[in-house]
């Protein structure tokens, strides 16, 4: 069976950690993260071969993704260590080791100048351009191959590629470049704060406010990239995000946002809400055509991979590299605004990357 995208960027996630030496100090162990760049099908429609024992059809992904990798120590000297370590374990790793892990290529990617990342403790980024291959070997035996799968449609904001306006891994407070804005008026009011130690933004009010269930009237507390960060406002753009909730409530991205009575927004609600909308003179309307999912909320305690593309009045929203939400509107069409996070009715969120191209 083809796996799935995301199964695909965890395994190259579990890949490159197996290269890595471990520290004297398992706190200080580095952290990995993919971001995927684009993604395909190998061989023929997924299908390279068949395994003997047990007999089944064998499928593939390729992987073309920017591996993060976040080295961290106590000091200077240590950071320098074990930067050149993790360095020396990818890069000089037996290229035969390589592609038994399904690593095809790598290239290491250098941002100048590099930088110490300020906190407790101190922290470094390498940036490593990989393509990998996921063919992971099935344990029960199959039938015959009866047709040879065509390619999936895949999301395209895996492929869009834009101008980069901003980006933030949340090592040090990116706050200073944000907005905290209130919505609604019922529960607490909204609270963002910067986890030096987690090196992740927190948000713990309930602020609320318009309808529960399947509606467009959803307002809450929201983070909004300044203007002046981005380089002005945007109408059409990519953007990616990681964020997580360890409790029920809603949690997504505001989009064209001029103020807390215009916006619109993507948002995933418990327990079981999924929707696009937009906010004209404080009232919520759905997009014209699609962006609603009655059935489906989002997975408590769990990182989530956000990418929403708007373009044209087109939006799309994909967790974890699926598609699960897109419409269109001619509203929005042209429509510039400010864009960020949306809490609704949530005091457990958390968000550790944002990363805004226009296109």
């Amino acid at each position: 069976m083809l796996a799935t995208v995301g199964a695909a960027l965890d395994a190259l996630t579990g890949e490159v950690v197996g290269l890595l030496s471990p520290p004297a100090i398992p706190a200080l162990a580095p952290e990995v993260s993919v971001l995927a760049v684009r993604a395909g099908l190998a061989g023929l429609g997924g299908f390279v071969g068949v395994q003997p024992s047990p007999r089944a059809e064998l499928h593939a992904r390729r992987i073309d993704a920017e591996v993060v990798v976040r080295v961290r120590a106590a000091d200077e000297a240590a950071l320098l260590a074990a930067e050149a370590q993790a360095a020396r374990d990818i890069v000089a790793a037996d290229p035969a080791l390589l592609r038994r892990r399904g690593i095809l290529r790598l290239e290491r990617v250098t941002d100048p100048p590099a930088s110490t990342l300020a906190g407790a403790p101190l922290a470094r980024d390498l940036r490593f351009a990989v393509r990998f291959e996921h063919r992971p070997l099935p344990t029960d035996s199959e039938g015959v191959l009866g047709a040879v799968p065509q390619d999936v449609t895949l999301s395209a904001a895996l492929t869009r590629t834009g101008r980069l306006r901003y980006a933030t891994e949340m090592l040090t407070s990116p706050l200073g470049d944000f907005d905290a804005v209130d919505g609604g008026n019922a529960g607490t009011a909204g609270a963002w704060t910067h986890d030096a130690a987690a090196q992740e933004i927190v948000q713990t009010g309930t602020r609320r406010g318009g309808t529960d269930g399947l509606s467009p009237d959803k307002t809450g507390t929201y983070l909004v990239l300044r203007s002046a960060a981005a380089g002005g406002d945007l109408a059409d753009f990519h953007l990616q995000a990681e964020l997580r909730s360890d409790g029920p409530g809603g949690i997504g991205l505001v989009f064209g946002f001029r103020g807390p009575q215009d916006f619109a927004f993507a948002l995933l609600e418990e327990p079981a809400i999924r929707v696009i909308g937009r906010r004209a003179g404080g009232a919520g309307a759905f997009l014209a055509l699609g962006g609603q999912d009655p059935a489906r909320g989002f997975p408590t305690a769990q990182w989530l991979r956000l990418r929403l593309l708007v373009e044209g009045g087109r939006v799309e929203l994909t967790l974890n590299e699926a598609v699960v939400l897109a419409g269109a509107d001619p509203a929005l069409a042209g429509s510039a605004g400010r864009v960020g996070f949306f809490c609704r009715n949530n005091g457990a969120a958390r968000f550790r990357h944002f990363k805004l191209s226009s296109l």
